[in-house]
């Protein structure tokens, strides 16, 4: 607290108390400083919450018979170790290269279709709902980041007002999610990610109030810091958690595609599947029936993607957002009405 309670009696003390507790405080810290290893502590803290991250992929990643020898002793040691770099690389090429390779065999047309399927429009929705809360997440963390750091009582009140944002995103994210077949793990890390946002944003809040209260002395500084401290955790603590949000949701969309093609999607990720949705920058679509499809959210570009004859591009170029500017590459805004009047002679 920023000071020990005085008796209204005792009004007749002096303030050497105070300088004296003053003191003793700032030594206690400075000590404490020198002898604590945050850095360790946090990772510590930390080492539940990363456990699934830190585990996933496992299966693809680590070459268990190598592993055993290692452990083992056994004299072929060497060998086997010679031996790992081959059979990783028989797991094939990364995801993007795949999807890359996925992207020709399924054309244009196709992927238009797929994108007002109801179930793959759905599952799309809510991976683009993750995706933003991943961000908003993100910033959080390096605002809680810098708060620690300065102590600054401006960064405190960014850290609350972007996590109000992550927390209604998480929110509509569970809502989306039950309009699909998502599956159990899905709905319930989107369910426990709002709970923990709940609590984050109290506690975001209790910050706050605190620098009001202690500002512009910051008498309560080792409340503040513990606080801060906090905050930081939980906000490592909930980008992870988001992260593993956002994969399940893109492997949602591959089994929604999947499903609607009757054949299985390689594995795509997170940067995949939006270039299997939205990117058309490269895309021939003289022959594709686009009157009245949604095309909002697609990338096209003006010296890439091919229309049919009677298409207005300069109506659609209106309706989209040039990125980056000059670029001559546009994404259609979020939105925008089907292209029900982008023909020559009905603009």
């Amino acid at each position: 607290m920023a000071k020990t309670h005085v008796d209204p009696n005792d009004e007749e003390l002096d303030g050497g108390v105070d300088r004296l507790l003053g003191e003793y405080s700032h030594n206690l810290s400075a000590a404490l400083r020198g002898m604590l290893d945050v850095e360790a502590g946090l990772r510590d803290i930390l080492l539940h919450s990363r456990h699934d991250d830190l585990v996933e992929g496992l299966g693809a990643i680590l070459d268990l018979e190598a592993g055993l020898a290692d452990i083992v002793g056994t004299d072929a040691d060497a060998s086997q170790q010679r031996q790992r770099p081959e059979k990783r690389r028989k797991h094939g090429p990364k995801p993007a290269a795949v999807a890359e390779q996925y992207l020709r065999t399924v054309g244009p047309e196709i992927r238009l279709t797929l994108r007002v399927n109801p179930d793959v429009a759905a599952a799309a929705l809510t991976f683009e709902g993750a995706h933003r809360l991943l961000s908003s997440l993100m910033q959080v963390k390096d605002y809680a980041y810098t708060l620690k750091a300065d102590l600054q009582q401006h960064l405190a009140f960014a850290v609350y007002s972007e996590l109000e944002s992550a927390h209604e995103q998480a929110i509509e994210i569970i809502g989306d999610l039950a309009h699909t077949d998502a599956s159990r793990a899905a709905r319930d890390l989107a369910r426990g990610l709002a709970i923990g946002l709940t609590d984050d944003l109290e506690s975001a809040r209790t910050t706050a109030e605190a620098f009001l209260q202690h500002a512009p002395h910051f008498t309560g500084l080792a409340e503040i810091r513990e606080l801060t401290d906090a905050l930081s955790r939980a906000a490592i603590r909930n980008c992870a958690r988001s992260r593993r949000l956002l994969r399940l949701c893109a492997e949602e969309v591959r089994g929604a595609i999947s499903t609607v093609l009757g054949r299985d999607l390689p594995l795509l990720d997170e940067d995949s599947i939006s270039v299997f949705l939205d990117d058309f920058t490269t895309s021939d679509l003289r022959a594709a029936d686009v009157l009245g499809v949604v095309l909002d959210g697609i990338r096209w570009s003006e010296h890439g993607t091919l229309w049919p004859a009677a298409f207005n591009v300069e109506a659609l170029k209106a309706q989209s957002d040039e990125t980056p500017p000059g670029s001559g590459t546009h994404i259609v805004r979020r939105g925008t009405a089907p292209m029900h009047n982008t023909y020559a002679g009905l603009a």
